[in-house]
């Protein structure tokens, strides 16, 4: 498996005992070429959720006609439907995992 995320575990002569075994003995690969079905969906939640408060800071600091631009109802609508949007995947991501 590659290594494509910012960090990596190696773990080398690793004992385990034999009612910590998930799974059966010798199924740890496939096991672990399922794992994406979780981490890469977890890692796009995970940025929505910094995205989405980075575009709440915004819309307080950005001022138009002068009034931040949170104050308008239409950029209340969008925020609101982004966050509706990032629950649902948080919770379909969990679903899936």
């Amino acid at each position: 498996m590659g290594e494509w995320s910012p960090a990596s575990l190696v773990f080398e002569d690793v004992r385990v005992p034999s009612c910590k075994i998930l799974g059966e003995l010798g199924w740890g690969v496939k096991l672990a070429r399922l794992a994406p079905v979780a981490t890469i969906p977890s890692g796009a939640v995970g940025a929505s959720e910094r995205l989405f408060k980075i575009a709440i800071e915004y819309s307080k600091d950005r001022v138009s006609t002068g009034h931040p631009i949170a104050e308008y109802q239409a950029i209340q609508q969008q925020i609101a439907d982004s966050h509706v949007e990032i629950e649902a995947v948080k919770y379909l991501t969990l679903l899936a995992a």
